[in-house]
């Protein structure tokens, strides 16, 4: 009996550390679960991944059978997949973005600045074949990382220094330019 107190304590112990890392999972790793949701066309996944404020709203967005039909927004999604990413100081970004809602609302906020090459079903100026640039806002809600924002990245407002400067960004940056 004694051995199977110790072995259930040992079970617990074991959960507890895993839920601890789960919930501890950095910005970028639920950044990169958001694109794998994307790419594995996982909508509930991708549900869990943004603030609990965003949730019913993406929930409402995949349920619309006339969105799937229509293959609007991330159901013209058929793969994702990170190309570059880079982590932005808030105060660069502000201009582009609620920021300053963001961190008055929760105590960690992180920005980042993604290419994420998609495939989609039909190009459009939300989503075209090719590395698509996203400002991405990652929050920290109730012990785990979430997605609050990713939005179209306004590549031709950001400065050098703030840019990957890559083939396909310079591509992107012609793309919004025209």
């Amino acid at each position: 009996m004694k051995k199977y107190i110790i072995l259930a304590v040992f079970l617990i112990a074991i959960a507890l550390g895993a839920l601890a890392y789960a919930q501890s999972k950095s910005p970028l790793k639920v950044i990169k679960n958001t694109i794998a949701s994307m790419n594995s066309q996982d909508w509930e996944k991708f549900i869990e991944l943004q603030t609990a404020q965003s949730q019913s709203d993406y929930r409402a967005f995949f349920n619309n059978q006339q969105n799937k039909d229509n293959k609007e927004g991330a159901f013209n999604v058929s793969a994702a997949e990170l190309y570059e990413i880079k982590e932005l100081a808030l105060e660069d970004v502000s201009a582009f973005t609620k920021t300053y809602e963001y961190e008055s609302e929760y105590n960690q906020v992180k920005a980042f600045y993604a290419g994420i090459r998609f495939a989609v079903e039909k190009e459009n100026a939300y989503y075209f074949n090719g590395v698509n640039y996203r400002l991405i806002i990652a929050v920290k809600e109730d012990g785990n990382w979430r997605v609050a924002e990713m939005s179209d990245a306004p590549i031709e407002s950001f400065d050098s220094s703030m840019r990957f400067n890559s083939e396909p960004e310079a591509q992107a940056l012609d793309n919004a330019l025209s």
